[in-house]
């Protein structure tokens, strides 16, 4: 029959073949109990139609339509449940997957769709209600290198990023985090990022830092900011702040029994509550300086314990009242000053001055007058060993210099003794070094004059026994 034109029916028994192709490429035949189109040879089975083709089961149901310039569908039991349209493919109802991968034009994966190409599961064109459905522990995948996953566990739900890069979650508008109907996070466009506990707002950033709304507790807190839970490179006007709302009051930033707010790179500042007394402590270099915009007060619960008045005086105090206060011109004690050991002053100039009011001490460089009341210098012989009696005496009091001289800062004339002299006589009765200048212990001189007193009674007494 090979050429000839066959222009009526013609019948195959079962199993025998109509057979296509010099090499037998293409086989239909019935075996008894199915019928079948077997393409054996290279190349691929083209089906032809003038205008729509159709894949029919059970006579008239429909299983493939592949309609020209247009679509192609899978049927379930007669309805259209599946379609390719301009942009990718539609699923009338729910899509079902043990593994879905985001890879295309290979086997089951989707890979290499334009931004605006989609895997849609849609009930018609209009793209709602329906749902692309993973089984617990499968996977939506996506990346080359499957970097992320999205599944559910059957316990818990998880978006997993595992490649390089970082995650990003976006919007077009807010971002609101919930737990089934409460907010659990709320950020908002061109504004603040707020965290909720039980549905309320507690925490959230504002333009020039961070609010909590309520206590902020801490178990340890820093000060070096983007590195991890720290603090630092922060402008004075952005701070950690604990307020409600914001108005910036009642919150309390909380710290628990011997746990520290550090401060400083190296840690050089601390503060805390070790139970039983509250500690500032620097164990830096430097220096610790306390400041106020005005006055300072340090209190000891209501009662005053120092008084820091802006361009005037230092006030000391004993229990609430003022014993010790600076002046323009020195200090002031009120009442009796007590010295243990002594009291030194090696270079004054003229202008300062020590006083005490009502009794005590004044000394004034300048004008070489002390007045008081009382000057008490401990004496205590519990306080003193290796006592033996002083010696020198008459023979040293003659050795001293009284001068005449003028103070260089006043031009003041003064009396007295010239120190580097008096410690080539007696050098217990000099105080400081070359470098900070030299002072004289004028109440000593009182043991040297009382010893040279001695001796010349002594003296007096003799010459009057010999007459």
């Amino acid at each position: 029959m090979a050429g000839q034109k066959i222009s009526s029916n013609t019948t195959y028994k079962d199993s025998i073949c109509a057979v296509f192709g010099t090499g037998n490429d293409f086989t239909i035949d019935h075996d008894g109990t199915h019928s079948k189109v077997c393409h054996t040879g290279t190349g691929s089975v083209f089906y032809d139609s003038i205008l729509h083709s159709y894949i029919r089961v059970a006579g008239t149901e429909n299983a493939l339509a592949a309609v020209a310039n247009s679509c192609v569908q899978l049927y379930y039991d007669n309805s259209p449940k599946f379609k390719t349209v301009t942009d990718g493919t539609c699923t009338t109802g729910s899509h079902y997957a043990t593994c879905f991968c985001g890879k295309a034009y290979d086997s089951d994966r989707l890979d290499g769709i334009s931004i605006g190409s989609v895997l849609r599961s849609d009930i018609a064109d209009v793209k709602t209600a329906g749902c692309l459905r993973f089984d617990d522990n499968i996977c939506a995948t996506f990346g080359t290198g499957s970097d992320m996953d999205i599944l559910h566990n059957a316990s818990n739900s998880h978006i997993c990023h595992k490649g390089t890069g970082q995650l990003y979650i976006t919007s077009n508008d807010s971002i609101i985090l919930r737990n089934n109907s409460e907010t659990a996070l709320y950020a908002i466009p061109n504004s603040c990022i707020q965290l909720y506990y039980d549905n309320s707002a507690k925490f959230k950033t504002v333009a020039d830092g961070s609010c909590t709304i309520g206590t902020h507790y801490a178990t340890c807190f820093y000060g070096k900011a983007y590195d991890a839970d720290r603090l630092d490179n922060i402008t004075s006007s952005q701070f950690l702040r604990s307020d409600t709302e914001d108005i910036k009051t009642n919150g309390t930033l909380r710290f628990n029994d011997n746990i520290k707010a550090t401060f400083g790179s190296s840690q050089d500042m601390c503060i805390f509550h070790d139970i039983n007394n509250s500690i500032i402590c620097h164990t830096g270099t430097g220096s610790l300086y306390i400041s106020s915009n005005n006055n300072l007060y340090l209190r000891n619960n209501a009662e005053a314990a120092i008084y820091a008045i802006e361009n005037s005086c230092v006030c000391l105090f004993y229990d609430g009242t003022g014993k010790l206060m600076t002046k323009s011109d020195g200090s002031c004690t009120v009442g009796r000053h007590y010295a243990s050991t002594c009291l030194q002053s090696p270079v004054v100039c003229a202008s300062t001055a020590f006083r005490t009011t009502g009794t005590g001490l004044r000394y004034c460089a300048g004008t070489g007058c002390g007045c008081g009341v009382d000057w008490i210098a401990s004496s205590d012989r519990r306080c003193k060993k290796c006592i033996e009696p002083y010696e020198c005496g008459l023979d040293r009091v003659n050795e001293l210099l009284p001068v005449n001289y003028n103070w260089k800062d006043s031009n003041e004339e003064d009396i007295g003794f010239i120190a580097q002299d008096v410690m080539k006589v007696e050098p217990k009765l000099v105080a400081g070094n070359e470098e900070d200048g030299y002072g004289l212990k004028y109440d000593k001189f009182a043991a040297l004059a009382i010893k040279a007193i001695q001796e010349l009674s002594c003296k007096v007494e003799r010459l009057e026994n010999k007459e």
